[in-house]
């Protein structure tokens, strides 16, 4: 009967939208979602498919295919010896087989230090059982053979050390920590890495100041465990030892059997940050071109009739490029009802009807529409569809709360059910909770032949991917990764919301959002030319982890590290809409940020270096920093992101001003948590001028300047609110006054709203846009018959004694106007 429902949907779904809107969105070229048949919309192409052999090369280390490296290895008296031959940093690796502890054998040596990479590690149980029976070099490989059956093969590859495992079985297997056999005034330390969402980095001080780096994990697809956890890297072992990596868990399936111990590790050892991260080899996501260019606004807990009114508004104010993101939609509220029982949208809001009303505003803004679904768990409970836990039940083995899909049976349904959202509401692209948030599903279920296959629930879980981008299009987007997502789907999405951090098995608050270090160099270097991070997420999540911020209102230093930070990590821009959002806080994100992020988002762009100030006021890069005994963290961290076309970021991460030398002779000061960018064309940021906190943004063809409830002067506009110029035609001008914003909360935590009261344009500004003579000025606004973007009608302005112009509230208010529109003679005679 379900099914039969879901196919019934499906057909009557087929005549004509509900939303009504074609809009240029889903008329354009290679973007729209493509033509849907009776049964599902799933289009004839091979465009952006998963690929279980670029995850593979995408999970191997950098340094494990960086060139020029040449390894040799011989056996000696029953020792594997193996030589890196490196001309920046040499080193060897020893491995000493003994029976009991198999893994735990390795040993670098660098320099006069020694470290245990793998201290303490575990193959449970019985490996005391487990003694050696044979050690041979076979090939560039030690091969070490157990009895009972495991075999270790260790092999070098470039700085990485490959250990295949197999044979028998187990349980658990550990990889241990790092124990440090360092000479005096050698340190060694954990640095969790922004986006590395698979686990931390070792960071090993040699005496003399020089830096290493340590990383060891599992291939999650040639793993044959069910579960990977990662270390939390603010504690240690047992022994000391520091928790940098991660450990694999083998679950019996419902009748009690478990799947063949098999995993391939890989252990790195350089001199160079990068070399111990995932190479992302691997092809970029098919709309990486343009999905940079994006604003991406995600709407939650929004009334459609409120969300319908903000987009006009919104396209008023003259935004341009955005993705909506339509999260919460669903019939019985935000994730109630997942998978097949989401329809039709929720009656409190509107309706289908509210709804429609939507899809349409954003189509005549022509901006690219998307719902969000969850193809992770089984809120509705369809029997037989639960991925079960070892003893049947269907509570997560790994834990957490929901009862989980089984992928097998996303893959079924969804080509019907997004098919079903596609022509009701005419998307074009789609959002995908939990999908690259967290760790895949793995089911235990003894009937489904892939059961306690994690390689199985990655390539279930990528097919439902490549579905959703067949039936609606680009932008597939997925929320922000905690648990491995940014390796397993980098590439594979256009989008994912840019969380830093990662969930440890502890699961502490302290590996998230702003606990996070500031090392932008994997996000910038690996990610970045494969898809796009899109802001921070709920930007109360990146501030308060540690406790349940349901709110979501921040104060204003609040916000000003969220614009910093996401500029450091060159995200998108992107908006987190929630119940109490105002529209002019949207314009105002978007107005100062745009231009920026759309730069830094492009993927011609390529990372030139990163440096930080040290005690000292110099500039030093991460080793340099690191060498020093800091960490780049929050509150006390500032640095330059410079790009090889030339852009420079700079970013104030404390409460102190900074005073930054630009070049030919301007010094610029930023104030707390305030930043920089100057580009050929860009300018942007949040400095101190005359003493006052100002927000701009300027290209060749716009300006922002925002007071922050303040009125300042900027570049020959003195606003008391904010406001955005935009010039792109010759002696036309248009004034978008922002509408109502919020700044923070008053003492009884009420919202602190600044109003846009006044504008004044000094004579140069007036002259240089728009000439010397008489003006013909004209409303642009929401008409109040029908909310439709329009134009009012003439407003009288003239010119000050000095050629400038002032501009009241009231001048635009009484007009009901979002924006003046000024002509000067130039135009008017063109």
């Amino acid at each position: 009967m379900r099914l039969a429902w879901i196919v019934a949907t499906v057909f009557l779904c087929a005549a004509p939208s509900a939303a009504g809107a074609q809009g240029p969105a889903a008329g354009r070229s290679g973007r729209g979602a493509p033509p849907a048949g009776p049964e599902s919309a799933l289009a004839e192409s091979d465009e952006g498919a998963f690929s279980l052999l670029d995850l593979v090369h995408a999970v191997q280390p950098a340094g494990a295919v960086r060139e020029g490296i040449r390894t040799s290895v011989r056996l000696k008296d029953g020792e594997g010896q193996f030589s890196v031959d490196d001309r920046e940093a040499a080193f060897r690796w020893r491995v000493r087989p003994q029976g009991g502890t198999p893994l735990a054998v390795l040993t670098i040596e660098d320099e006069g230090a020694a470290v245990e990479p793998l201290f303490n590690a575990i193959i449970d149980p019985g490996e005391d059982k487990r003694q050696v029976d044979r050690v041979e070099q076979v090939r560039d490989a030690i091969l070490v053979t157990y009895e009972k059956g495991l075999q270790i093969r260790w092999r070098a590859q470039g700085r990485s050390m490959e250990v295949e495992v197999s044979g028998g079985f187990a349980k658990d297997v550990s990889l241990g920590g790092l124990r440090s056999l360092l000479p005096a005034g050698a340190t060694a330390q954990v640095l969790q890495v922004p986006y590395h969402d698979n686990g931390s980095v070792a960071v090993v001080r040699l005496v003399d100041g020089r830096i290493r780096f340590l990383s060891a994990w599992f291939d999650p697809v040639l793993s044959g465990a069910s579960q990977i956890k990662i270390r939390d890297p603010n504690t240690r072992g047992l022994d000391g030892e520091l928790y940098y990596s991660q450990h694999a868990r083998y679950w019996p399936s419902t009748v009690g059997e478990y799947r063949p111990l098999r995993e391939r590790i890989w252990i790195t050892w350089s001199d160079q940050l990068l070399d111990v991260l995932p190479s992302q080899r691997r092809p970029p996501s098919p709309a990486r071109d343009w999905t940079g260019q994006r604003f991406y606004l995600d709407y939650n807990l929004t009334p459609f009739d409120e969300a319908a009114h903000a987009l006009r508004l919104l396209n008023a104010c003259g935004l341009r490029d955005l993705v909506i993101w339509m999260r919460h939609w669903q019939r019985d509220g935000y994730d109630v009802g997942y998978p097949t029982q989401v329809m039709p949208p929720n009656a409190e809001w509107g309706g289908m009807e509210g709804m429609a009303d939507v899809r349409r505003a954003a189509g005549e803004a022509g901006w690219d529409f998307g719902v969000g679904h969850n193809w992770v768990f089984n809120d509705e409970r369809m029997p037989n569809a639960s991925a079960l836990n070892w003893d049947g039940s269907d509570e997560p083995f790994y834990g957490g709360s929901g009862v989980r899909l089984k992928p097998s049976v996303a893959v079924k349904l969804a080509p019907l059910i997004e098919t079903q959202f596609h022509r009701a509401f005419d998307t074009v692209g789609t959002y995908s909770d939990s999908i690259t948030a967290t760790f895949p599903t793995v089911d235990l279920d003894a009937t489904n032949p892939d059961w306690g296959s994690l390689r199985a629930a990655i390539e279930s879980w990528g097919e439902v991917l490549d579905i959703l981008r067949r039936v609606h299009g680009a932008p597939v987007a997925g929320e922000g990764s905690l648990k491995m997502g940014n390796l397993h789907w980098a590439g594979v999405v256009d989008v994912i919301t840019g969380m830093p951090g990662m969930v440890s098995e502890t699961g502490s608050t302290k590996t998230l959002g702003k606990y996070v270090p500031i090392v932008p160099d994997y996000r910038l270097r690996r990610l970045h030319p494969l898809f796009v991070h899109a802001g921070l997420g709920n930007p109360a999540i990146f501030h308060f982890p540690d406790r349940d911020f349901s709110e979501g209102r921040y104060e204003p230093t609040d916000r000003d590290l969220v614009m910093t930070v996401g500029t450091v990590y060159g995200l998108a821009g992107y908006y987190w809409w929630w119940a109490r959002t105002q529209p002019g806080d949207v314009v105002r994100d978007w107005w100062s940020t745009a231009a920026t992020r759309a730069h830094l988002t492009s993927p011609g762009m390529v990372l030139d270096q990163v440096r930080y100030v040290d005690s000292r006021e110099r500039l030093v890069p991460l080793e340099g920093y690191l060498a020093q005994g800091r960490v780049p963290r929050v509150g006390d961290t500032r640095l330059i992101v410079t790009w090889v076309d030339g852009t420079r970021v700079w970013a104030n991460l404390t409460s102190q001003p900074w005073t930054v030398d630009v070049g030919g002779g301007r010094r610029v000061t930023l104030p707390g948590n305030g930043r920089l960018l100057i580009s050929d064309e860009i300018e942007s940021g949040l400095v101190l001028a005359g003493g006052k906190e100002v927000e701009y943004a300027r290209t060749p063809t716009s300006l922002w300047v925002d007071g922050r409830g303040g009125r300042v002067k900027f570049e020959g506009v003195e606003v008391a609110g904010a406001v955005a110029l935009r010039f792109e035609t010759p002696g036309l001008l248009e004034l978008i006054p922002c509408p109502d914003y919020v700044v923070g909360f008053d003492e009884q935590r009420r919202d602190r709203v600044v109003s846009t009261s006044l504008v004044r344009l000094d004579p140069k500004l007036v002259s240089e846009l728009l000439g010397d003579g008489a003006l013909d000025v004209r409303a642009r606004g929401l008409h109040p018959d029908d909310g439709r973007l329009r134009g009012l009608g003439p407003v009288d302005l003239e010119r000050e004694a000095d050629g400038g112009l002032v501009i009241g509230k009231t001048l635009w208010t009484e007009a009901g106007a979002t924006a003046l529109m000024l002509r000067g003679q130039r135009a008017q005679a063109d």
